[in-house]
């Protein structure tokens, strides 16, 4: 897990996890929204610990769903059905 600022353009520190807990090959990355180092370190532990305990648990729907649903093809199989 690391954690660094967003970018330039943000105030908001951004929490990026990858090995062991990639899922599906790819890489996982939420802004804390908290503009406070300490703060974002404790966001970012809790969100970490959340999803070490999807993968582990086997449960990567809960993680993968979310983003499968917003490309466009899903929403135009979701509206054609």
């Amino acid at each position: 897990m690391t954690a660094g600022p967003a970018d330039s353009r943000s105030a908001f520190w951004l929490v990026r996890a990858s090995r062991p807990t990639t899922i599906e090959g790819k890489q996982h990355r939420v802004a804390t929204k908290k503009d406070d180092l300490r703060q974002a370190e404790e966001v970012a532990e809790e969100w970490y610990l959340t999803l070490r305990g999807i993968v582990r648990s086997g449960d990567l729907e809960k993680v993968t769903a979310r983003k499968k649903e917003k490309t466009f093809q899903a929403a135009a199989e979701k509206f054609l059905e």
